[in-house]
């Protein structure tokens, strides 16, 4: 195998006691042996490597928490864990390790819709359930199920109505649309995505026949703003990771751009925050994870988790944490023996508890659809005010 770095292995997991059990969840008897082991694959490094630092640091976190409640049927979980460094080469070799060689009962992860699209297939033929909780490429499942998941809504469902509102809001008529041509997500949403959503809308996309482009850490962004700027839009569309798109968005105000900046949920996050500074004010994305979530449930998950992290909880540290608790639901819920020797059958009863799972987590309340493996999640736009989202539920 390459140059692949095991991050520490780490005993975590079973059931957080303030997630209540599905309806019809049998009670869970002591299991085999003496951990239950799931795959986490992740990275640190490239244009979305801050994906993977809150990562792992949610599945970490969700790991502490649930152990200390006493593990799942008496026995403590332990998390398999693996950073592929960006390098997508090296995802074959971690999957089939995970799944024949650690033998876990599934896997979260990995960071982005490009990794996904190698990991899913080979989780599939391998039947292995994956949950991914940052891949937000639109169709991403649909040749991987039934073994694929993920707890992330996809960039274009989850944009959409959001645009929508904002298209009719603001009054927008002319929008020029910029995005990164290297990343897959990025791309399918900057071609396949915003042109024909706009088309819909009756807004003139004024880039439909000169694209304009950059690529992932492009070091200057200048003359693809400068272009922009000639076409002078009511609004400006951004679409890449959010230091790239921040990058973008300080560039459009150099040049003293004053537009509406507009986004897929991408951006929505601390780091497009951080990077963009004032330049990000007043931008508009779609959310799917609202820290102040008013919801009596949720409110106390998040205080507690905050408590004793000491930090605000971030998007995909939220969503990582909760894809912990949707794995160890779903392994009550399907009742596994973790008996070397069930190793097939508990990862088929995993994954059929998976289908229509509801959780109740960090992240809110969302449920897994029977059918397509995707989250269903209340629809939310989230605004750049005074250097924080300001989050708005959609009616």
């Amino acid at each position: 195998m390459r140059s692949r770095r095991t991050i520490l292995s780490l005993a975590a997991l079973a059931v957080l006691g303030a997630v209540a059990a599905a309806p019809g969840a049998q009670a869970q008897t002591k299991l085999d042996g003496s951990e239950v082991k799931i795959g986490v694959i992740y990275t640190v490094d490239g244009v979305w490597g801050s994906y993977g630092v809150e990562g792992f640091r949610g599945v970490d976190y969700a790991a502490d928490d649930l152990n200390a409640k006493g593990g799942i049927g008496g026995v403590k979980v332990k998390l398999v864990k693996y950073d592929n460094h960006g390098n997508a080469s090296e995802l074959p070799n971690i999957v089939r390790q995970l799944a024949a060689v650690d033998n876990v009962l599934a896997i979260i992860g990995p960071n982005t819709s490009g990794e996904a699209e190698i990991v899913y297939p080979i989780a599939n033929q391998l039947k292995v359930p994956a949950l991914g909780t940052s891949v937000a490429k639109g169709g991403l499942l649909d040749k991987n199920r039934p073994w694929a998941f993920r707890n992330v809504m996809p960039d274009d469902l989850n944009t959409a109505p959001v645009v929508a509102k904002i298209v009719k809001d603001k009054d927008i008529k002319t929008v020029a649309i910029v995005f990164d041509v290297k990343d897959a997500v990025s791309k399918y949403m900057g071609t396949s995505f915003w042109p024909p959503l706009l088309a819909k809308l009756g807004v003139t996309d004024l880039t439909k026949s000169d694209p304009v482009t950059y690529q992932s850490g492009d070091p200057s962004v200048t003359a693809q703003v400068t272009k922009l700027k000639a076409l002078n839009p009511n609004a400006v569309v951004i679409v890449g990771s959010p230091g790239d798109t921040a990058k973008v968005a300080i560039e459009i105000r150099r040049q003293g751009m004053t537009q509406q900046l507009l986004g897929s949920g991408a951006l929505y996050g601390d780091e497009f925050l951080k990077s963009g500074g004032k330049a990000v004010e007043g931008a508009i994305t779609s959310a799917q994870f609202w820290r102040d979530d008013p919801t009596p449930a949720v409110r106390a998950l998040v205080e507690a988790f905050e408590k004793r992290s000491g930090h605000e909880a971030a998007l995909h540290e939220a969503f990582a944490y909760d894809a912990v608790l949707t794995i160890t639901k779903a392994m009550e819920i399907g009742g596994v023996t973790n008996k070397p020797s069930d190793l097939e059958k508990d990862r088929a009863k995993i994954r059929e508890a998976l289908d229509g799972i509801n959780i109740l987590g960090i992240s809110g309340n969302y449920s897994i659809d029977a059918k397509t493996g995707e989250v269903v999640r209340p629809f939310m736009e989230a605004t750049v005010k005074d250097g924080k989202w300001s989050v708005e539920l959609l009616k």
